[in-house]
């Protein structure tokens, strides 16, 4: 069987073709934007959960280790770098709280 250009056949497999390109495409943006809503779900849930923490410590008047303990999950401190031209140096901390990821506090 050979294809002849506008034969019946050959715009149906063309047409087939296309339709299942088209499918796949589909299905992949459908399978991304399942991830991204569960993405955002967990990340509202993480909200709500940190919020149920804050809510816990309304008047905190001093710092203590229960208090870190229930809103910091790890605390990274980079090599401090020298500024040029200045005695001073730049240390960039990074810390990560339960439920909502790290926060940077960077030094000047």
């Amino acid at each position: 069987m050979s294809f002849v250009h506008g034969s019946t056949s050959s715009k149906k497999t063309v047409g087939s073709l296309t339709k299942i390109i088209l499918e796949d495409e589909f299905i992949n943006k459908i399978e991304s934007l399942e991830t991204f809503i569960s993405k955002a779900q967990e990340e509202c849930l993480n909200v709500d959960s940190f919020l149920k923490l804050v809510r816990q410590y309304t008047d905190i008047q001093e710092i203590n280790a229960e208090i870190i303990q229930t809103f910091v999950d790890k605390i990274y401190v980079e090599k401090s770098k020298k500024i040029a031209g200045t005695r001073a140096k730049k240390q960039t901390i990074w810390i990560q709280l339960n439920y909502i990821g790290a926060v940077d506090y960077s030094t000047p």
